[in-house]
């Protein structure tokens, strides 16, 4: 069953005025998500049999899909998708290392296809599989400090009236052009605590806003959490001197300040640390969990495929880790990790995107979609899912540039 073609879509979906949300500026950046981009890869075979995976679309688009096109293409044309593994070995180009996790999704999604399996119980080699799975509710991106910053307690509230019992938020606009100290910061996330009870578990998400500069402020904030019984603090530490640019954290670029500084915030706040979503690198996640730098590693599919993300769950389980995996794109996305996460044992929840993204809901047919906080992975074969090609062409447009429009 040779691989005969492999094609990309680039979509786009916008965000009505009032759901569009922040970023989280540095300095007195306002980063705003006015619509949301795709780039949807879809492999084909000889027999008939296609697979879909998803590039991360954060940015670079176009050289993305050109290493689609001139790099993995002609590499795979005429190979086995059944040796999805040895097809989508990483090199240094980060371009071409997310075209090959993509490819490594598809793969698996004809791998099921043809053997008429879903992808958990493929990947599931232990008898370990639990297709039933808790979601939290990741959010938490439309307040504004210098607005009406208790819409964050109102949104914890619905997503709680919907079944969820968790919710990840973020830190809001940016702290220096509306004065927000960790202390103020604290102060809603008390009014946040009283308002859900102490049985819903909360999560902050930091993505990584702040320099090891900043570390005693930090230290600050996570004793604050853990006071307020968060269940973990993620990403609270640029790691690096990359100011989140997405272009990935290398093994080098993990230096010894970033680590300390997370082994220190574990040690003197007690809080629970999570990271490594922007990393393919297996020697990052090494480096930060020998050094008790983390607790969890929020990896993600869209960046080291299904095969990268196994090894890592089979390593990180061996030293008594939990992998709870980053998921923030489209429905394509959304399933490959659903089918992972079901696969491992030291699972604990499914992260799902509540931001009116329609490319969650609408891209595929038979979207996985949680009900009262709680998603069943398909026992369909493969992911379960079909790309709406229609929708797509009618609904999902590529609209110009980034996701992100610095205000």
């Amino acid at each position: 069953m040779p691989i005969t073609n492999i094609e990309t879509f680039v979509c786009s979906s916008p965000f009505p005025e009032a759901d569009r949300w922040y970023a989280g500026g540095r300095g007195q950046r306002e980063p705003l998500a006015m619509h949301f981009n795709a780039i949807v890869l879809r492999v084909h075979t000889d027999e008939g049999i296609s697979g879909l995976g998803e590039i991360m679309p954060w940015s670079d688009i176009d050289t993305r899909v050109r290493a689609v096109h001139d790099v993995v293409r002609p590499r795979l044309l005429g190979r086995s998708p059944f040796d999805a593994d040895k097809l989508t070995v990483f090199g240094s180009d980060l371009d071409t290392n997310l075209a090959l996790a993509a490819v490594n999704v598809a793969c698996w999604d004809i791998i099921g296809k043809a053997t008429d399996t879903p992808v958990y119980r493929l990947l599931d080699t232990e008898g370990l599989a639990e297709p039933r799975l808790r979601c939290y509710a990741s959010g938490g991106v439309s307040w504004a400090w210098f607005d009406r910053p208790d819409q964050l307690i109102e949104e914890a509230l619905e997503h709680q009236a919907d079944g969820y019992t968790a919710m990840k938020l973020r830190i809001g606009t940016s702290w220096d052009r509306s004065n927000v100290t960790p202390a103020r910061f604290l102060d809603l996330l008390g009014r946040l605590r009283d308002a859900v009870g102490p049985d819903f578990e909360l999560m902050l998400d930091a993505n990584m806003r702040f320099s090891p500069d900043e570390a005693d402020q930090v230290l600050e904030l996570a004793r604050g959490l853990r006071e307020l019984d968060f269940r973990w603090f993620e990403d609270p530490i640029m790691r690096g001197e990359d100011d989140a640019s997405y272009r990935g954290i290398t093994a080098e670029a993990t230096d010894a300040d970033s680590v300390t500084v997370y082994r220190r915030l574990r040690e003197e706040s007690g809080m629970t640390i999570s990271g490594c979503e922007t990393t393919f690198d297996p020697r990052v996640v090494r480096r930060l969990i020998d050094r008790d730098a983390v607790d969890i590693v929020n990896l993600d599919v869209t960046w080291v495929g299904l095969d990268q993300a196994r090894r890592f769950a089979r390593w990180l389980e061996a030293r008594g880790k939990l992998c709870i995996p980053h998921s923030w794109t489209t429905g394509i996305s959304f399933a490959a990790t659903a089918h992972f996460v079901a696969a491992i044992p030291n699972r604990y929840t499914l992260e799902h995107q509540l931001i009116n993204n329609r490319l969650m809901d609408d891209l595929v047919i038979d979207p996985v979609l949680p009900v009262d906080g709680y998603v069943t992975v398909p026992e369909r074969p493969g992911l379960g899912i079909e790309l709406d090609e229609e929708t797509l062409e009618r609904q999902f447009q590529r609209i110009e540039g980034d996701i992100l429009t610095n205000l």
